[in-house]
Formats: C-alpha cells, sequence, structure tokens
C-alpha cells in the first residue's frame, strides 16, 4: 500500500479537512463506474463500483458537495463557498453512469453528467467505443 492510501485509510485527509478547510471549489472528474476489465470503456478511466461507493461515502462525511452549476453560480456572484466545497462532474455518458448516481443518490449527493449525445441521434460512433 502506499503513502496516500495509508494516510487516507488512517484517517489523516479527513482530521485535516476539519482542521484545515479549503476555500476553494475542488472538481472532480469520474468517466466509468465499472470493473477495469470491462471492455468498453478504457482500464485508465474506470473506478469499481465498490471503490466509488467509497469514494461517496468519504465525500459525503468531509465535503460539502455541491452540484457544479450552484457552485459556478455563487463563483460568479463572488460569493463564498462552504468549506470544503466539492462538485462531481461524469464526462462521456457511459451507461454504468446510472449506477454511479444511484450510488450518489443514497448519500443525497449528485453530480453533473456530460452526456455524449450525437451518436445516439444517428451520428457517429462514440470514439472509444469504436474497436
Amino acid at each position: 500500500m502506499d503513502a496516500k492510501s495509508v494516510l487516507f485509510r488512517s484517517g489523516f485527509y479527513s482530521l485535516f479537512r476539519r482542521v484545515a478547510p479549503s476555500r476553494q471549489l475542488g472538481i472532480l472528474r469520474y468517466h466509468a463506474v465499472c470493473a477495469r476489465d470491462a471492455g468498453y470503456a478504457d482500464p485508465g478511466i474506470c473506478v469499481t463500483p465498490a471503490a466509488f461507493a467509497e469514494h461517496v461515502a468519504y465525500f459525503a462525511s468531509n465535503y460539502s458537495v455541491l452540484p457544479l452549476p450552484d457552485a459556478a453560480d455563487a463563483l460568479r456572484r463572488g460569493l463564498s463557498l462552504p468549506p470544503n466545497a466539492l462538485a462531481i462532474t461524469f464526462d462521456d455518458g457511459y451507461e454504468d453512469n446510472l449506477g454511479a448516481a444511484e450510488i450518489l443518490a443514497r448519500h443525497g449527493l449528485s453530480a453533473t453528467f456530460y452526456i455524449t449525445a450525437g451518436c445516439r441521434a444517428g451520428g457517429e460512433p462514440f470514439w472509444p467505443s469504436e474497436h
């Protein structure tokens, strides 16, 4: 286990965020929530459902997770964000994102999902799906 994982599992990061909360917006970008060998997404952009559920539980306990439009509006208007503000996004619109949304909802959180829709309307195939 690497040092970052040890610090995370020990609770160091949770304690650090409570003692020294961030006043900036963190934005996390996910893609696919699937097995690394799912075949439809590059393994480098996959996180397993179990790992994602751990991430979400951690975020729910340690961060103020905001919808991205709300955070952007607050920043645009010069308003202060809550301590440890975080927005979660998903790129590409993989089908597995529905399961990710369900995990988020169980914790009362949301995310912004960017959907690649051209291929659904008869356009070219979504480039990561081409083999």
